[in-house]
C-alpha cells in the first residue's frame, strides 16, 4: 500500500497527506511538501527492480500497509530527484545517450518486473546509475572493494545487472556514479566517485530474478514472509537495528522490528 502521510508532524502529530493543503502553519512550502509525499501505486503482479532487492519481510508488509513517513527523512530523495531531473535535462538531444528508458518484462504468468536506468551511454557501451549517496555507503562500495566482490554482494551491484539484462543487455561496462552527500575535505574520497560494477552473466541474472520472484508470490499466497536476516538490519555496535529504527517504512506493522527495538529499550534502563 502507499505512504499515506507524515509523522511527525509539528501540527498534527500525525496527518495524512490532504491535511498539508490546508494547514494554517505548513512546516516546509507546499511544493516540497508534494515532492516529499512521492508515492507509488501498488499493482498486484507487478514489482521494481529496486522493491526486488528489498529484504522480503520488508517488502510484503509495505505493499499491503497503508504507512506515515518522516518528512525530514525523504531530503535524500528529494535531492536524487532533483540531480536526474538535471542529468536529464543536460542529455536532451544528444543521440548517444538514453536517459531514464523504463523497462516492463513478464517473469512468469502474470508477474511482472519493472525498472527504470538512469543512462546507458551507447558510444562507450557504458550503463551508469547515479546515485545520491552518504559518504558512509559510498566507502562501501568503492573501487578497491568493488574489484573484490561479486556482483550478488551488494544490492546496487544487482540493480545495474538486472537493468543490464532486462533493458541494456548490449552495455559492456556497469558503473554506478556517486554525488557524495556530506562531503568534506576529510573524507578519503571525491565529492563524486565512480565505481566499476562486476558484471554477472546474463543467465545468472535472470535465474536469480527468476527465484526471487517465486519466492514473492510464494510470499503473497500465504501471507507469511519470512523475518529479516542478520545482516540485513544493519546492526550498530550498540544493537540499534537502524534498518528498523531509521528506513523501514514497515516497523510499525513489523513484528520482528517491534521485538528488537523493545530489546534495546529494555537495556537501555
Amino acid at each position: 500500500m502507499p505512504s499515506i502521510g507524515f509523522d511527525p508532524c509539528p501540527v498534527y502529530g500525525r496527518a495524512t497527506f490532504d491535511k498539508c493543503d490546508t494547514c494554517p502553519s505548513r512546516c516546509h512550502p507546499l511544493p516540497v511538501l508534494k515532492a516529499m509525499m512521492g508515492n507509488r501505486e501498488v499493482v498486484p503482479g507487478k514489482y521494481s527492480t529496486t522493491e526486488i532487492l528489498r529484504p522480503l519481510q520488508a517488502m510484503y508488509l509495505s505493499r499491503h500497509n497503508d504507512f506515515f513517513i518522516d518528512p525530514e527523512k525523504t531530503i535524500f530523495m528529494i535531492n536524487g530527484t532533483a540531480v536526474h531531473s538535471i542529468i536529464e535535462q543536460g542529455g536532451a538531444g544528444l543521440g548517444n545517450c538514453i536517459i531514464e528508458k523504463p523497462f516492463e518484462v513478464e517473469i512468469a504468468p502474470g508477474v511482472f518486473l519493472t525498472g527504470k536506468p538512469d543512462l546507458y551511454e551507447s558510444d562507450t557501451s557504458t550503463l551508469w546509475d547515479v546515485k545520491n549517496s552518504k559518504a558512509y555507503t559510498v566507502k562501501k562500495h568503492l573501487k578497491a572493494v568493488a574489484d573484490k566482490l561479486p556482483w550478488l554482494a551488494e544490492d546496487y551491484f544487482m540493480q545495474v545487472n538486472i537493468y543490464h539484462k532486462y533493458c541494456f543487455p548490449e552495455a559492456k561496462k556497469l558503473k554506478l556514479y556517486f554525488i557524495v552527500q556530506g562531503w568534506t575535505r576529510r573524507e578519503e574520497m571525491k565529492p563524486i566517485e565512480q565505481v566499476s560494477v562486476p558484471v554477472a552473466t546474463i543467465a545468472e541474472v535472470n535465474l536469480w530474478v527468476k527465484n526471487r520472484l517465486q519466492k514473492i508470490v510464494d510470499i503473497e499466497s500465504t501471507g507469511k514472509p519470512p523475518e529479516c536476516l542478520t545482516g540485513d538490519l544493519w546492526i550498530r555496535a550498540d544493537g540499534t537495528p537502524m534498518r528498523c529504527a531509521e528506513y523501514c517504512n514497515a516497523k510499525e506493522f513489523c513484528p520482528q522490528a517491534k521485538r528488537l527495538m523493545e530489546k534495546i529499550k529494555g537495556g537501555a534502563k
